[in-house]
């Protein structure tokens, strides 16, 4: 006789659904507002909780400038304005591979990340030990990175499940700030639109007048 062994039922691993959980909890976060800041401080503050980083930061990529500009950070001080060229250090080693980096030990990695990030601690006054950084890709263009520094942990160091966990959470994260940024800029310039068109009606109107003082008897075309 022949004897059938029952299928061993697949188990979802415990972290797995709390990561759909936290996805689904930043896709909601983020529809809700549409306020950069808001929505930068909220991505920040879900991922340095889940990836459990001393300290994390958000640089977007200026174009014109060819720049990474900081514009949030948490954990890490005097970073107002701080901006770098978009091909240096590990930010720029993920975007142009367009992939989440991890350095597990900066101190004992190249020259190059070693610098960089010697000179960053000095001017933040903090020490750098390990370092995720995962570039923000929304419809294929890819408008940042999200920068995490040191694991809260004895030896401050990330592994690689960190890693993978950041590309996962960055996605979202990407999305959420690409449309919030794209709000702003058309606020921005619906503003200058109609700061425009009330200049232009001061003009008229101003034409209108001296033409009147001009011609008090000549009826306003």
């Amino acid at each position: 006789m022949f004897s059938f062994k029952p299928k061993k039922t697949e188990v979802v691993e415990p972290k797995f659904n709390q990561d759909l959980e936290i996805i689904s909890q930043m896709n909601q976060e983020f529809a809700l507002s549409l306020d950069l800041n808001e929505t930068l401080q909220t991505a920040l503050k879900v991922i340095i909780q889940r990836i459990s980083a001393k300290a994390a930061n958000v640089f977007l990529i200026n174009d014109k400038k060819k720049l990474f500009e900081c514009i949030a950070s948490v954990g890490q001080n005097y970073l107002d304005e701080y901006s770098i060229p978009i091909t240096d250090g590990v930010m720029g080693k993920s975007v142009a591979q367009k992939k989440c980096i991890r350095v597990g030990n900066v101190r004992k990695d190249v020259r190059e990340i070693a610098e960089f990030y010697f000179d960053l601690d000095n001017k933040t006054n903090f020490t750098t030990y390990s370092v995720l950084c995962a570039p923000l890709i929304a419809a294929n263009e890819c408008i940042g990175v999200i920068h995490c520094l040191n694991k809260k942990s004895e030896n401050n160091l990330f592994e690689e499940e960190d890693r993978n966990l950041l590309e996962t959470l960055a996605a979202p994260a990407a999305f959420a700030i690409r449309n919030a940024k794209m709000a702003k800029e058309m606020i921005e310039q619906n503003k200058t639109q109609k700061e425009i068109e009330s200049l232009l009606l001061a003009v008229m109107l101003l034409a209108s007048i001296r033409q009147t003082i001009a011609y008090p008897h000549s009826p306003l075309e």
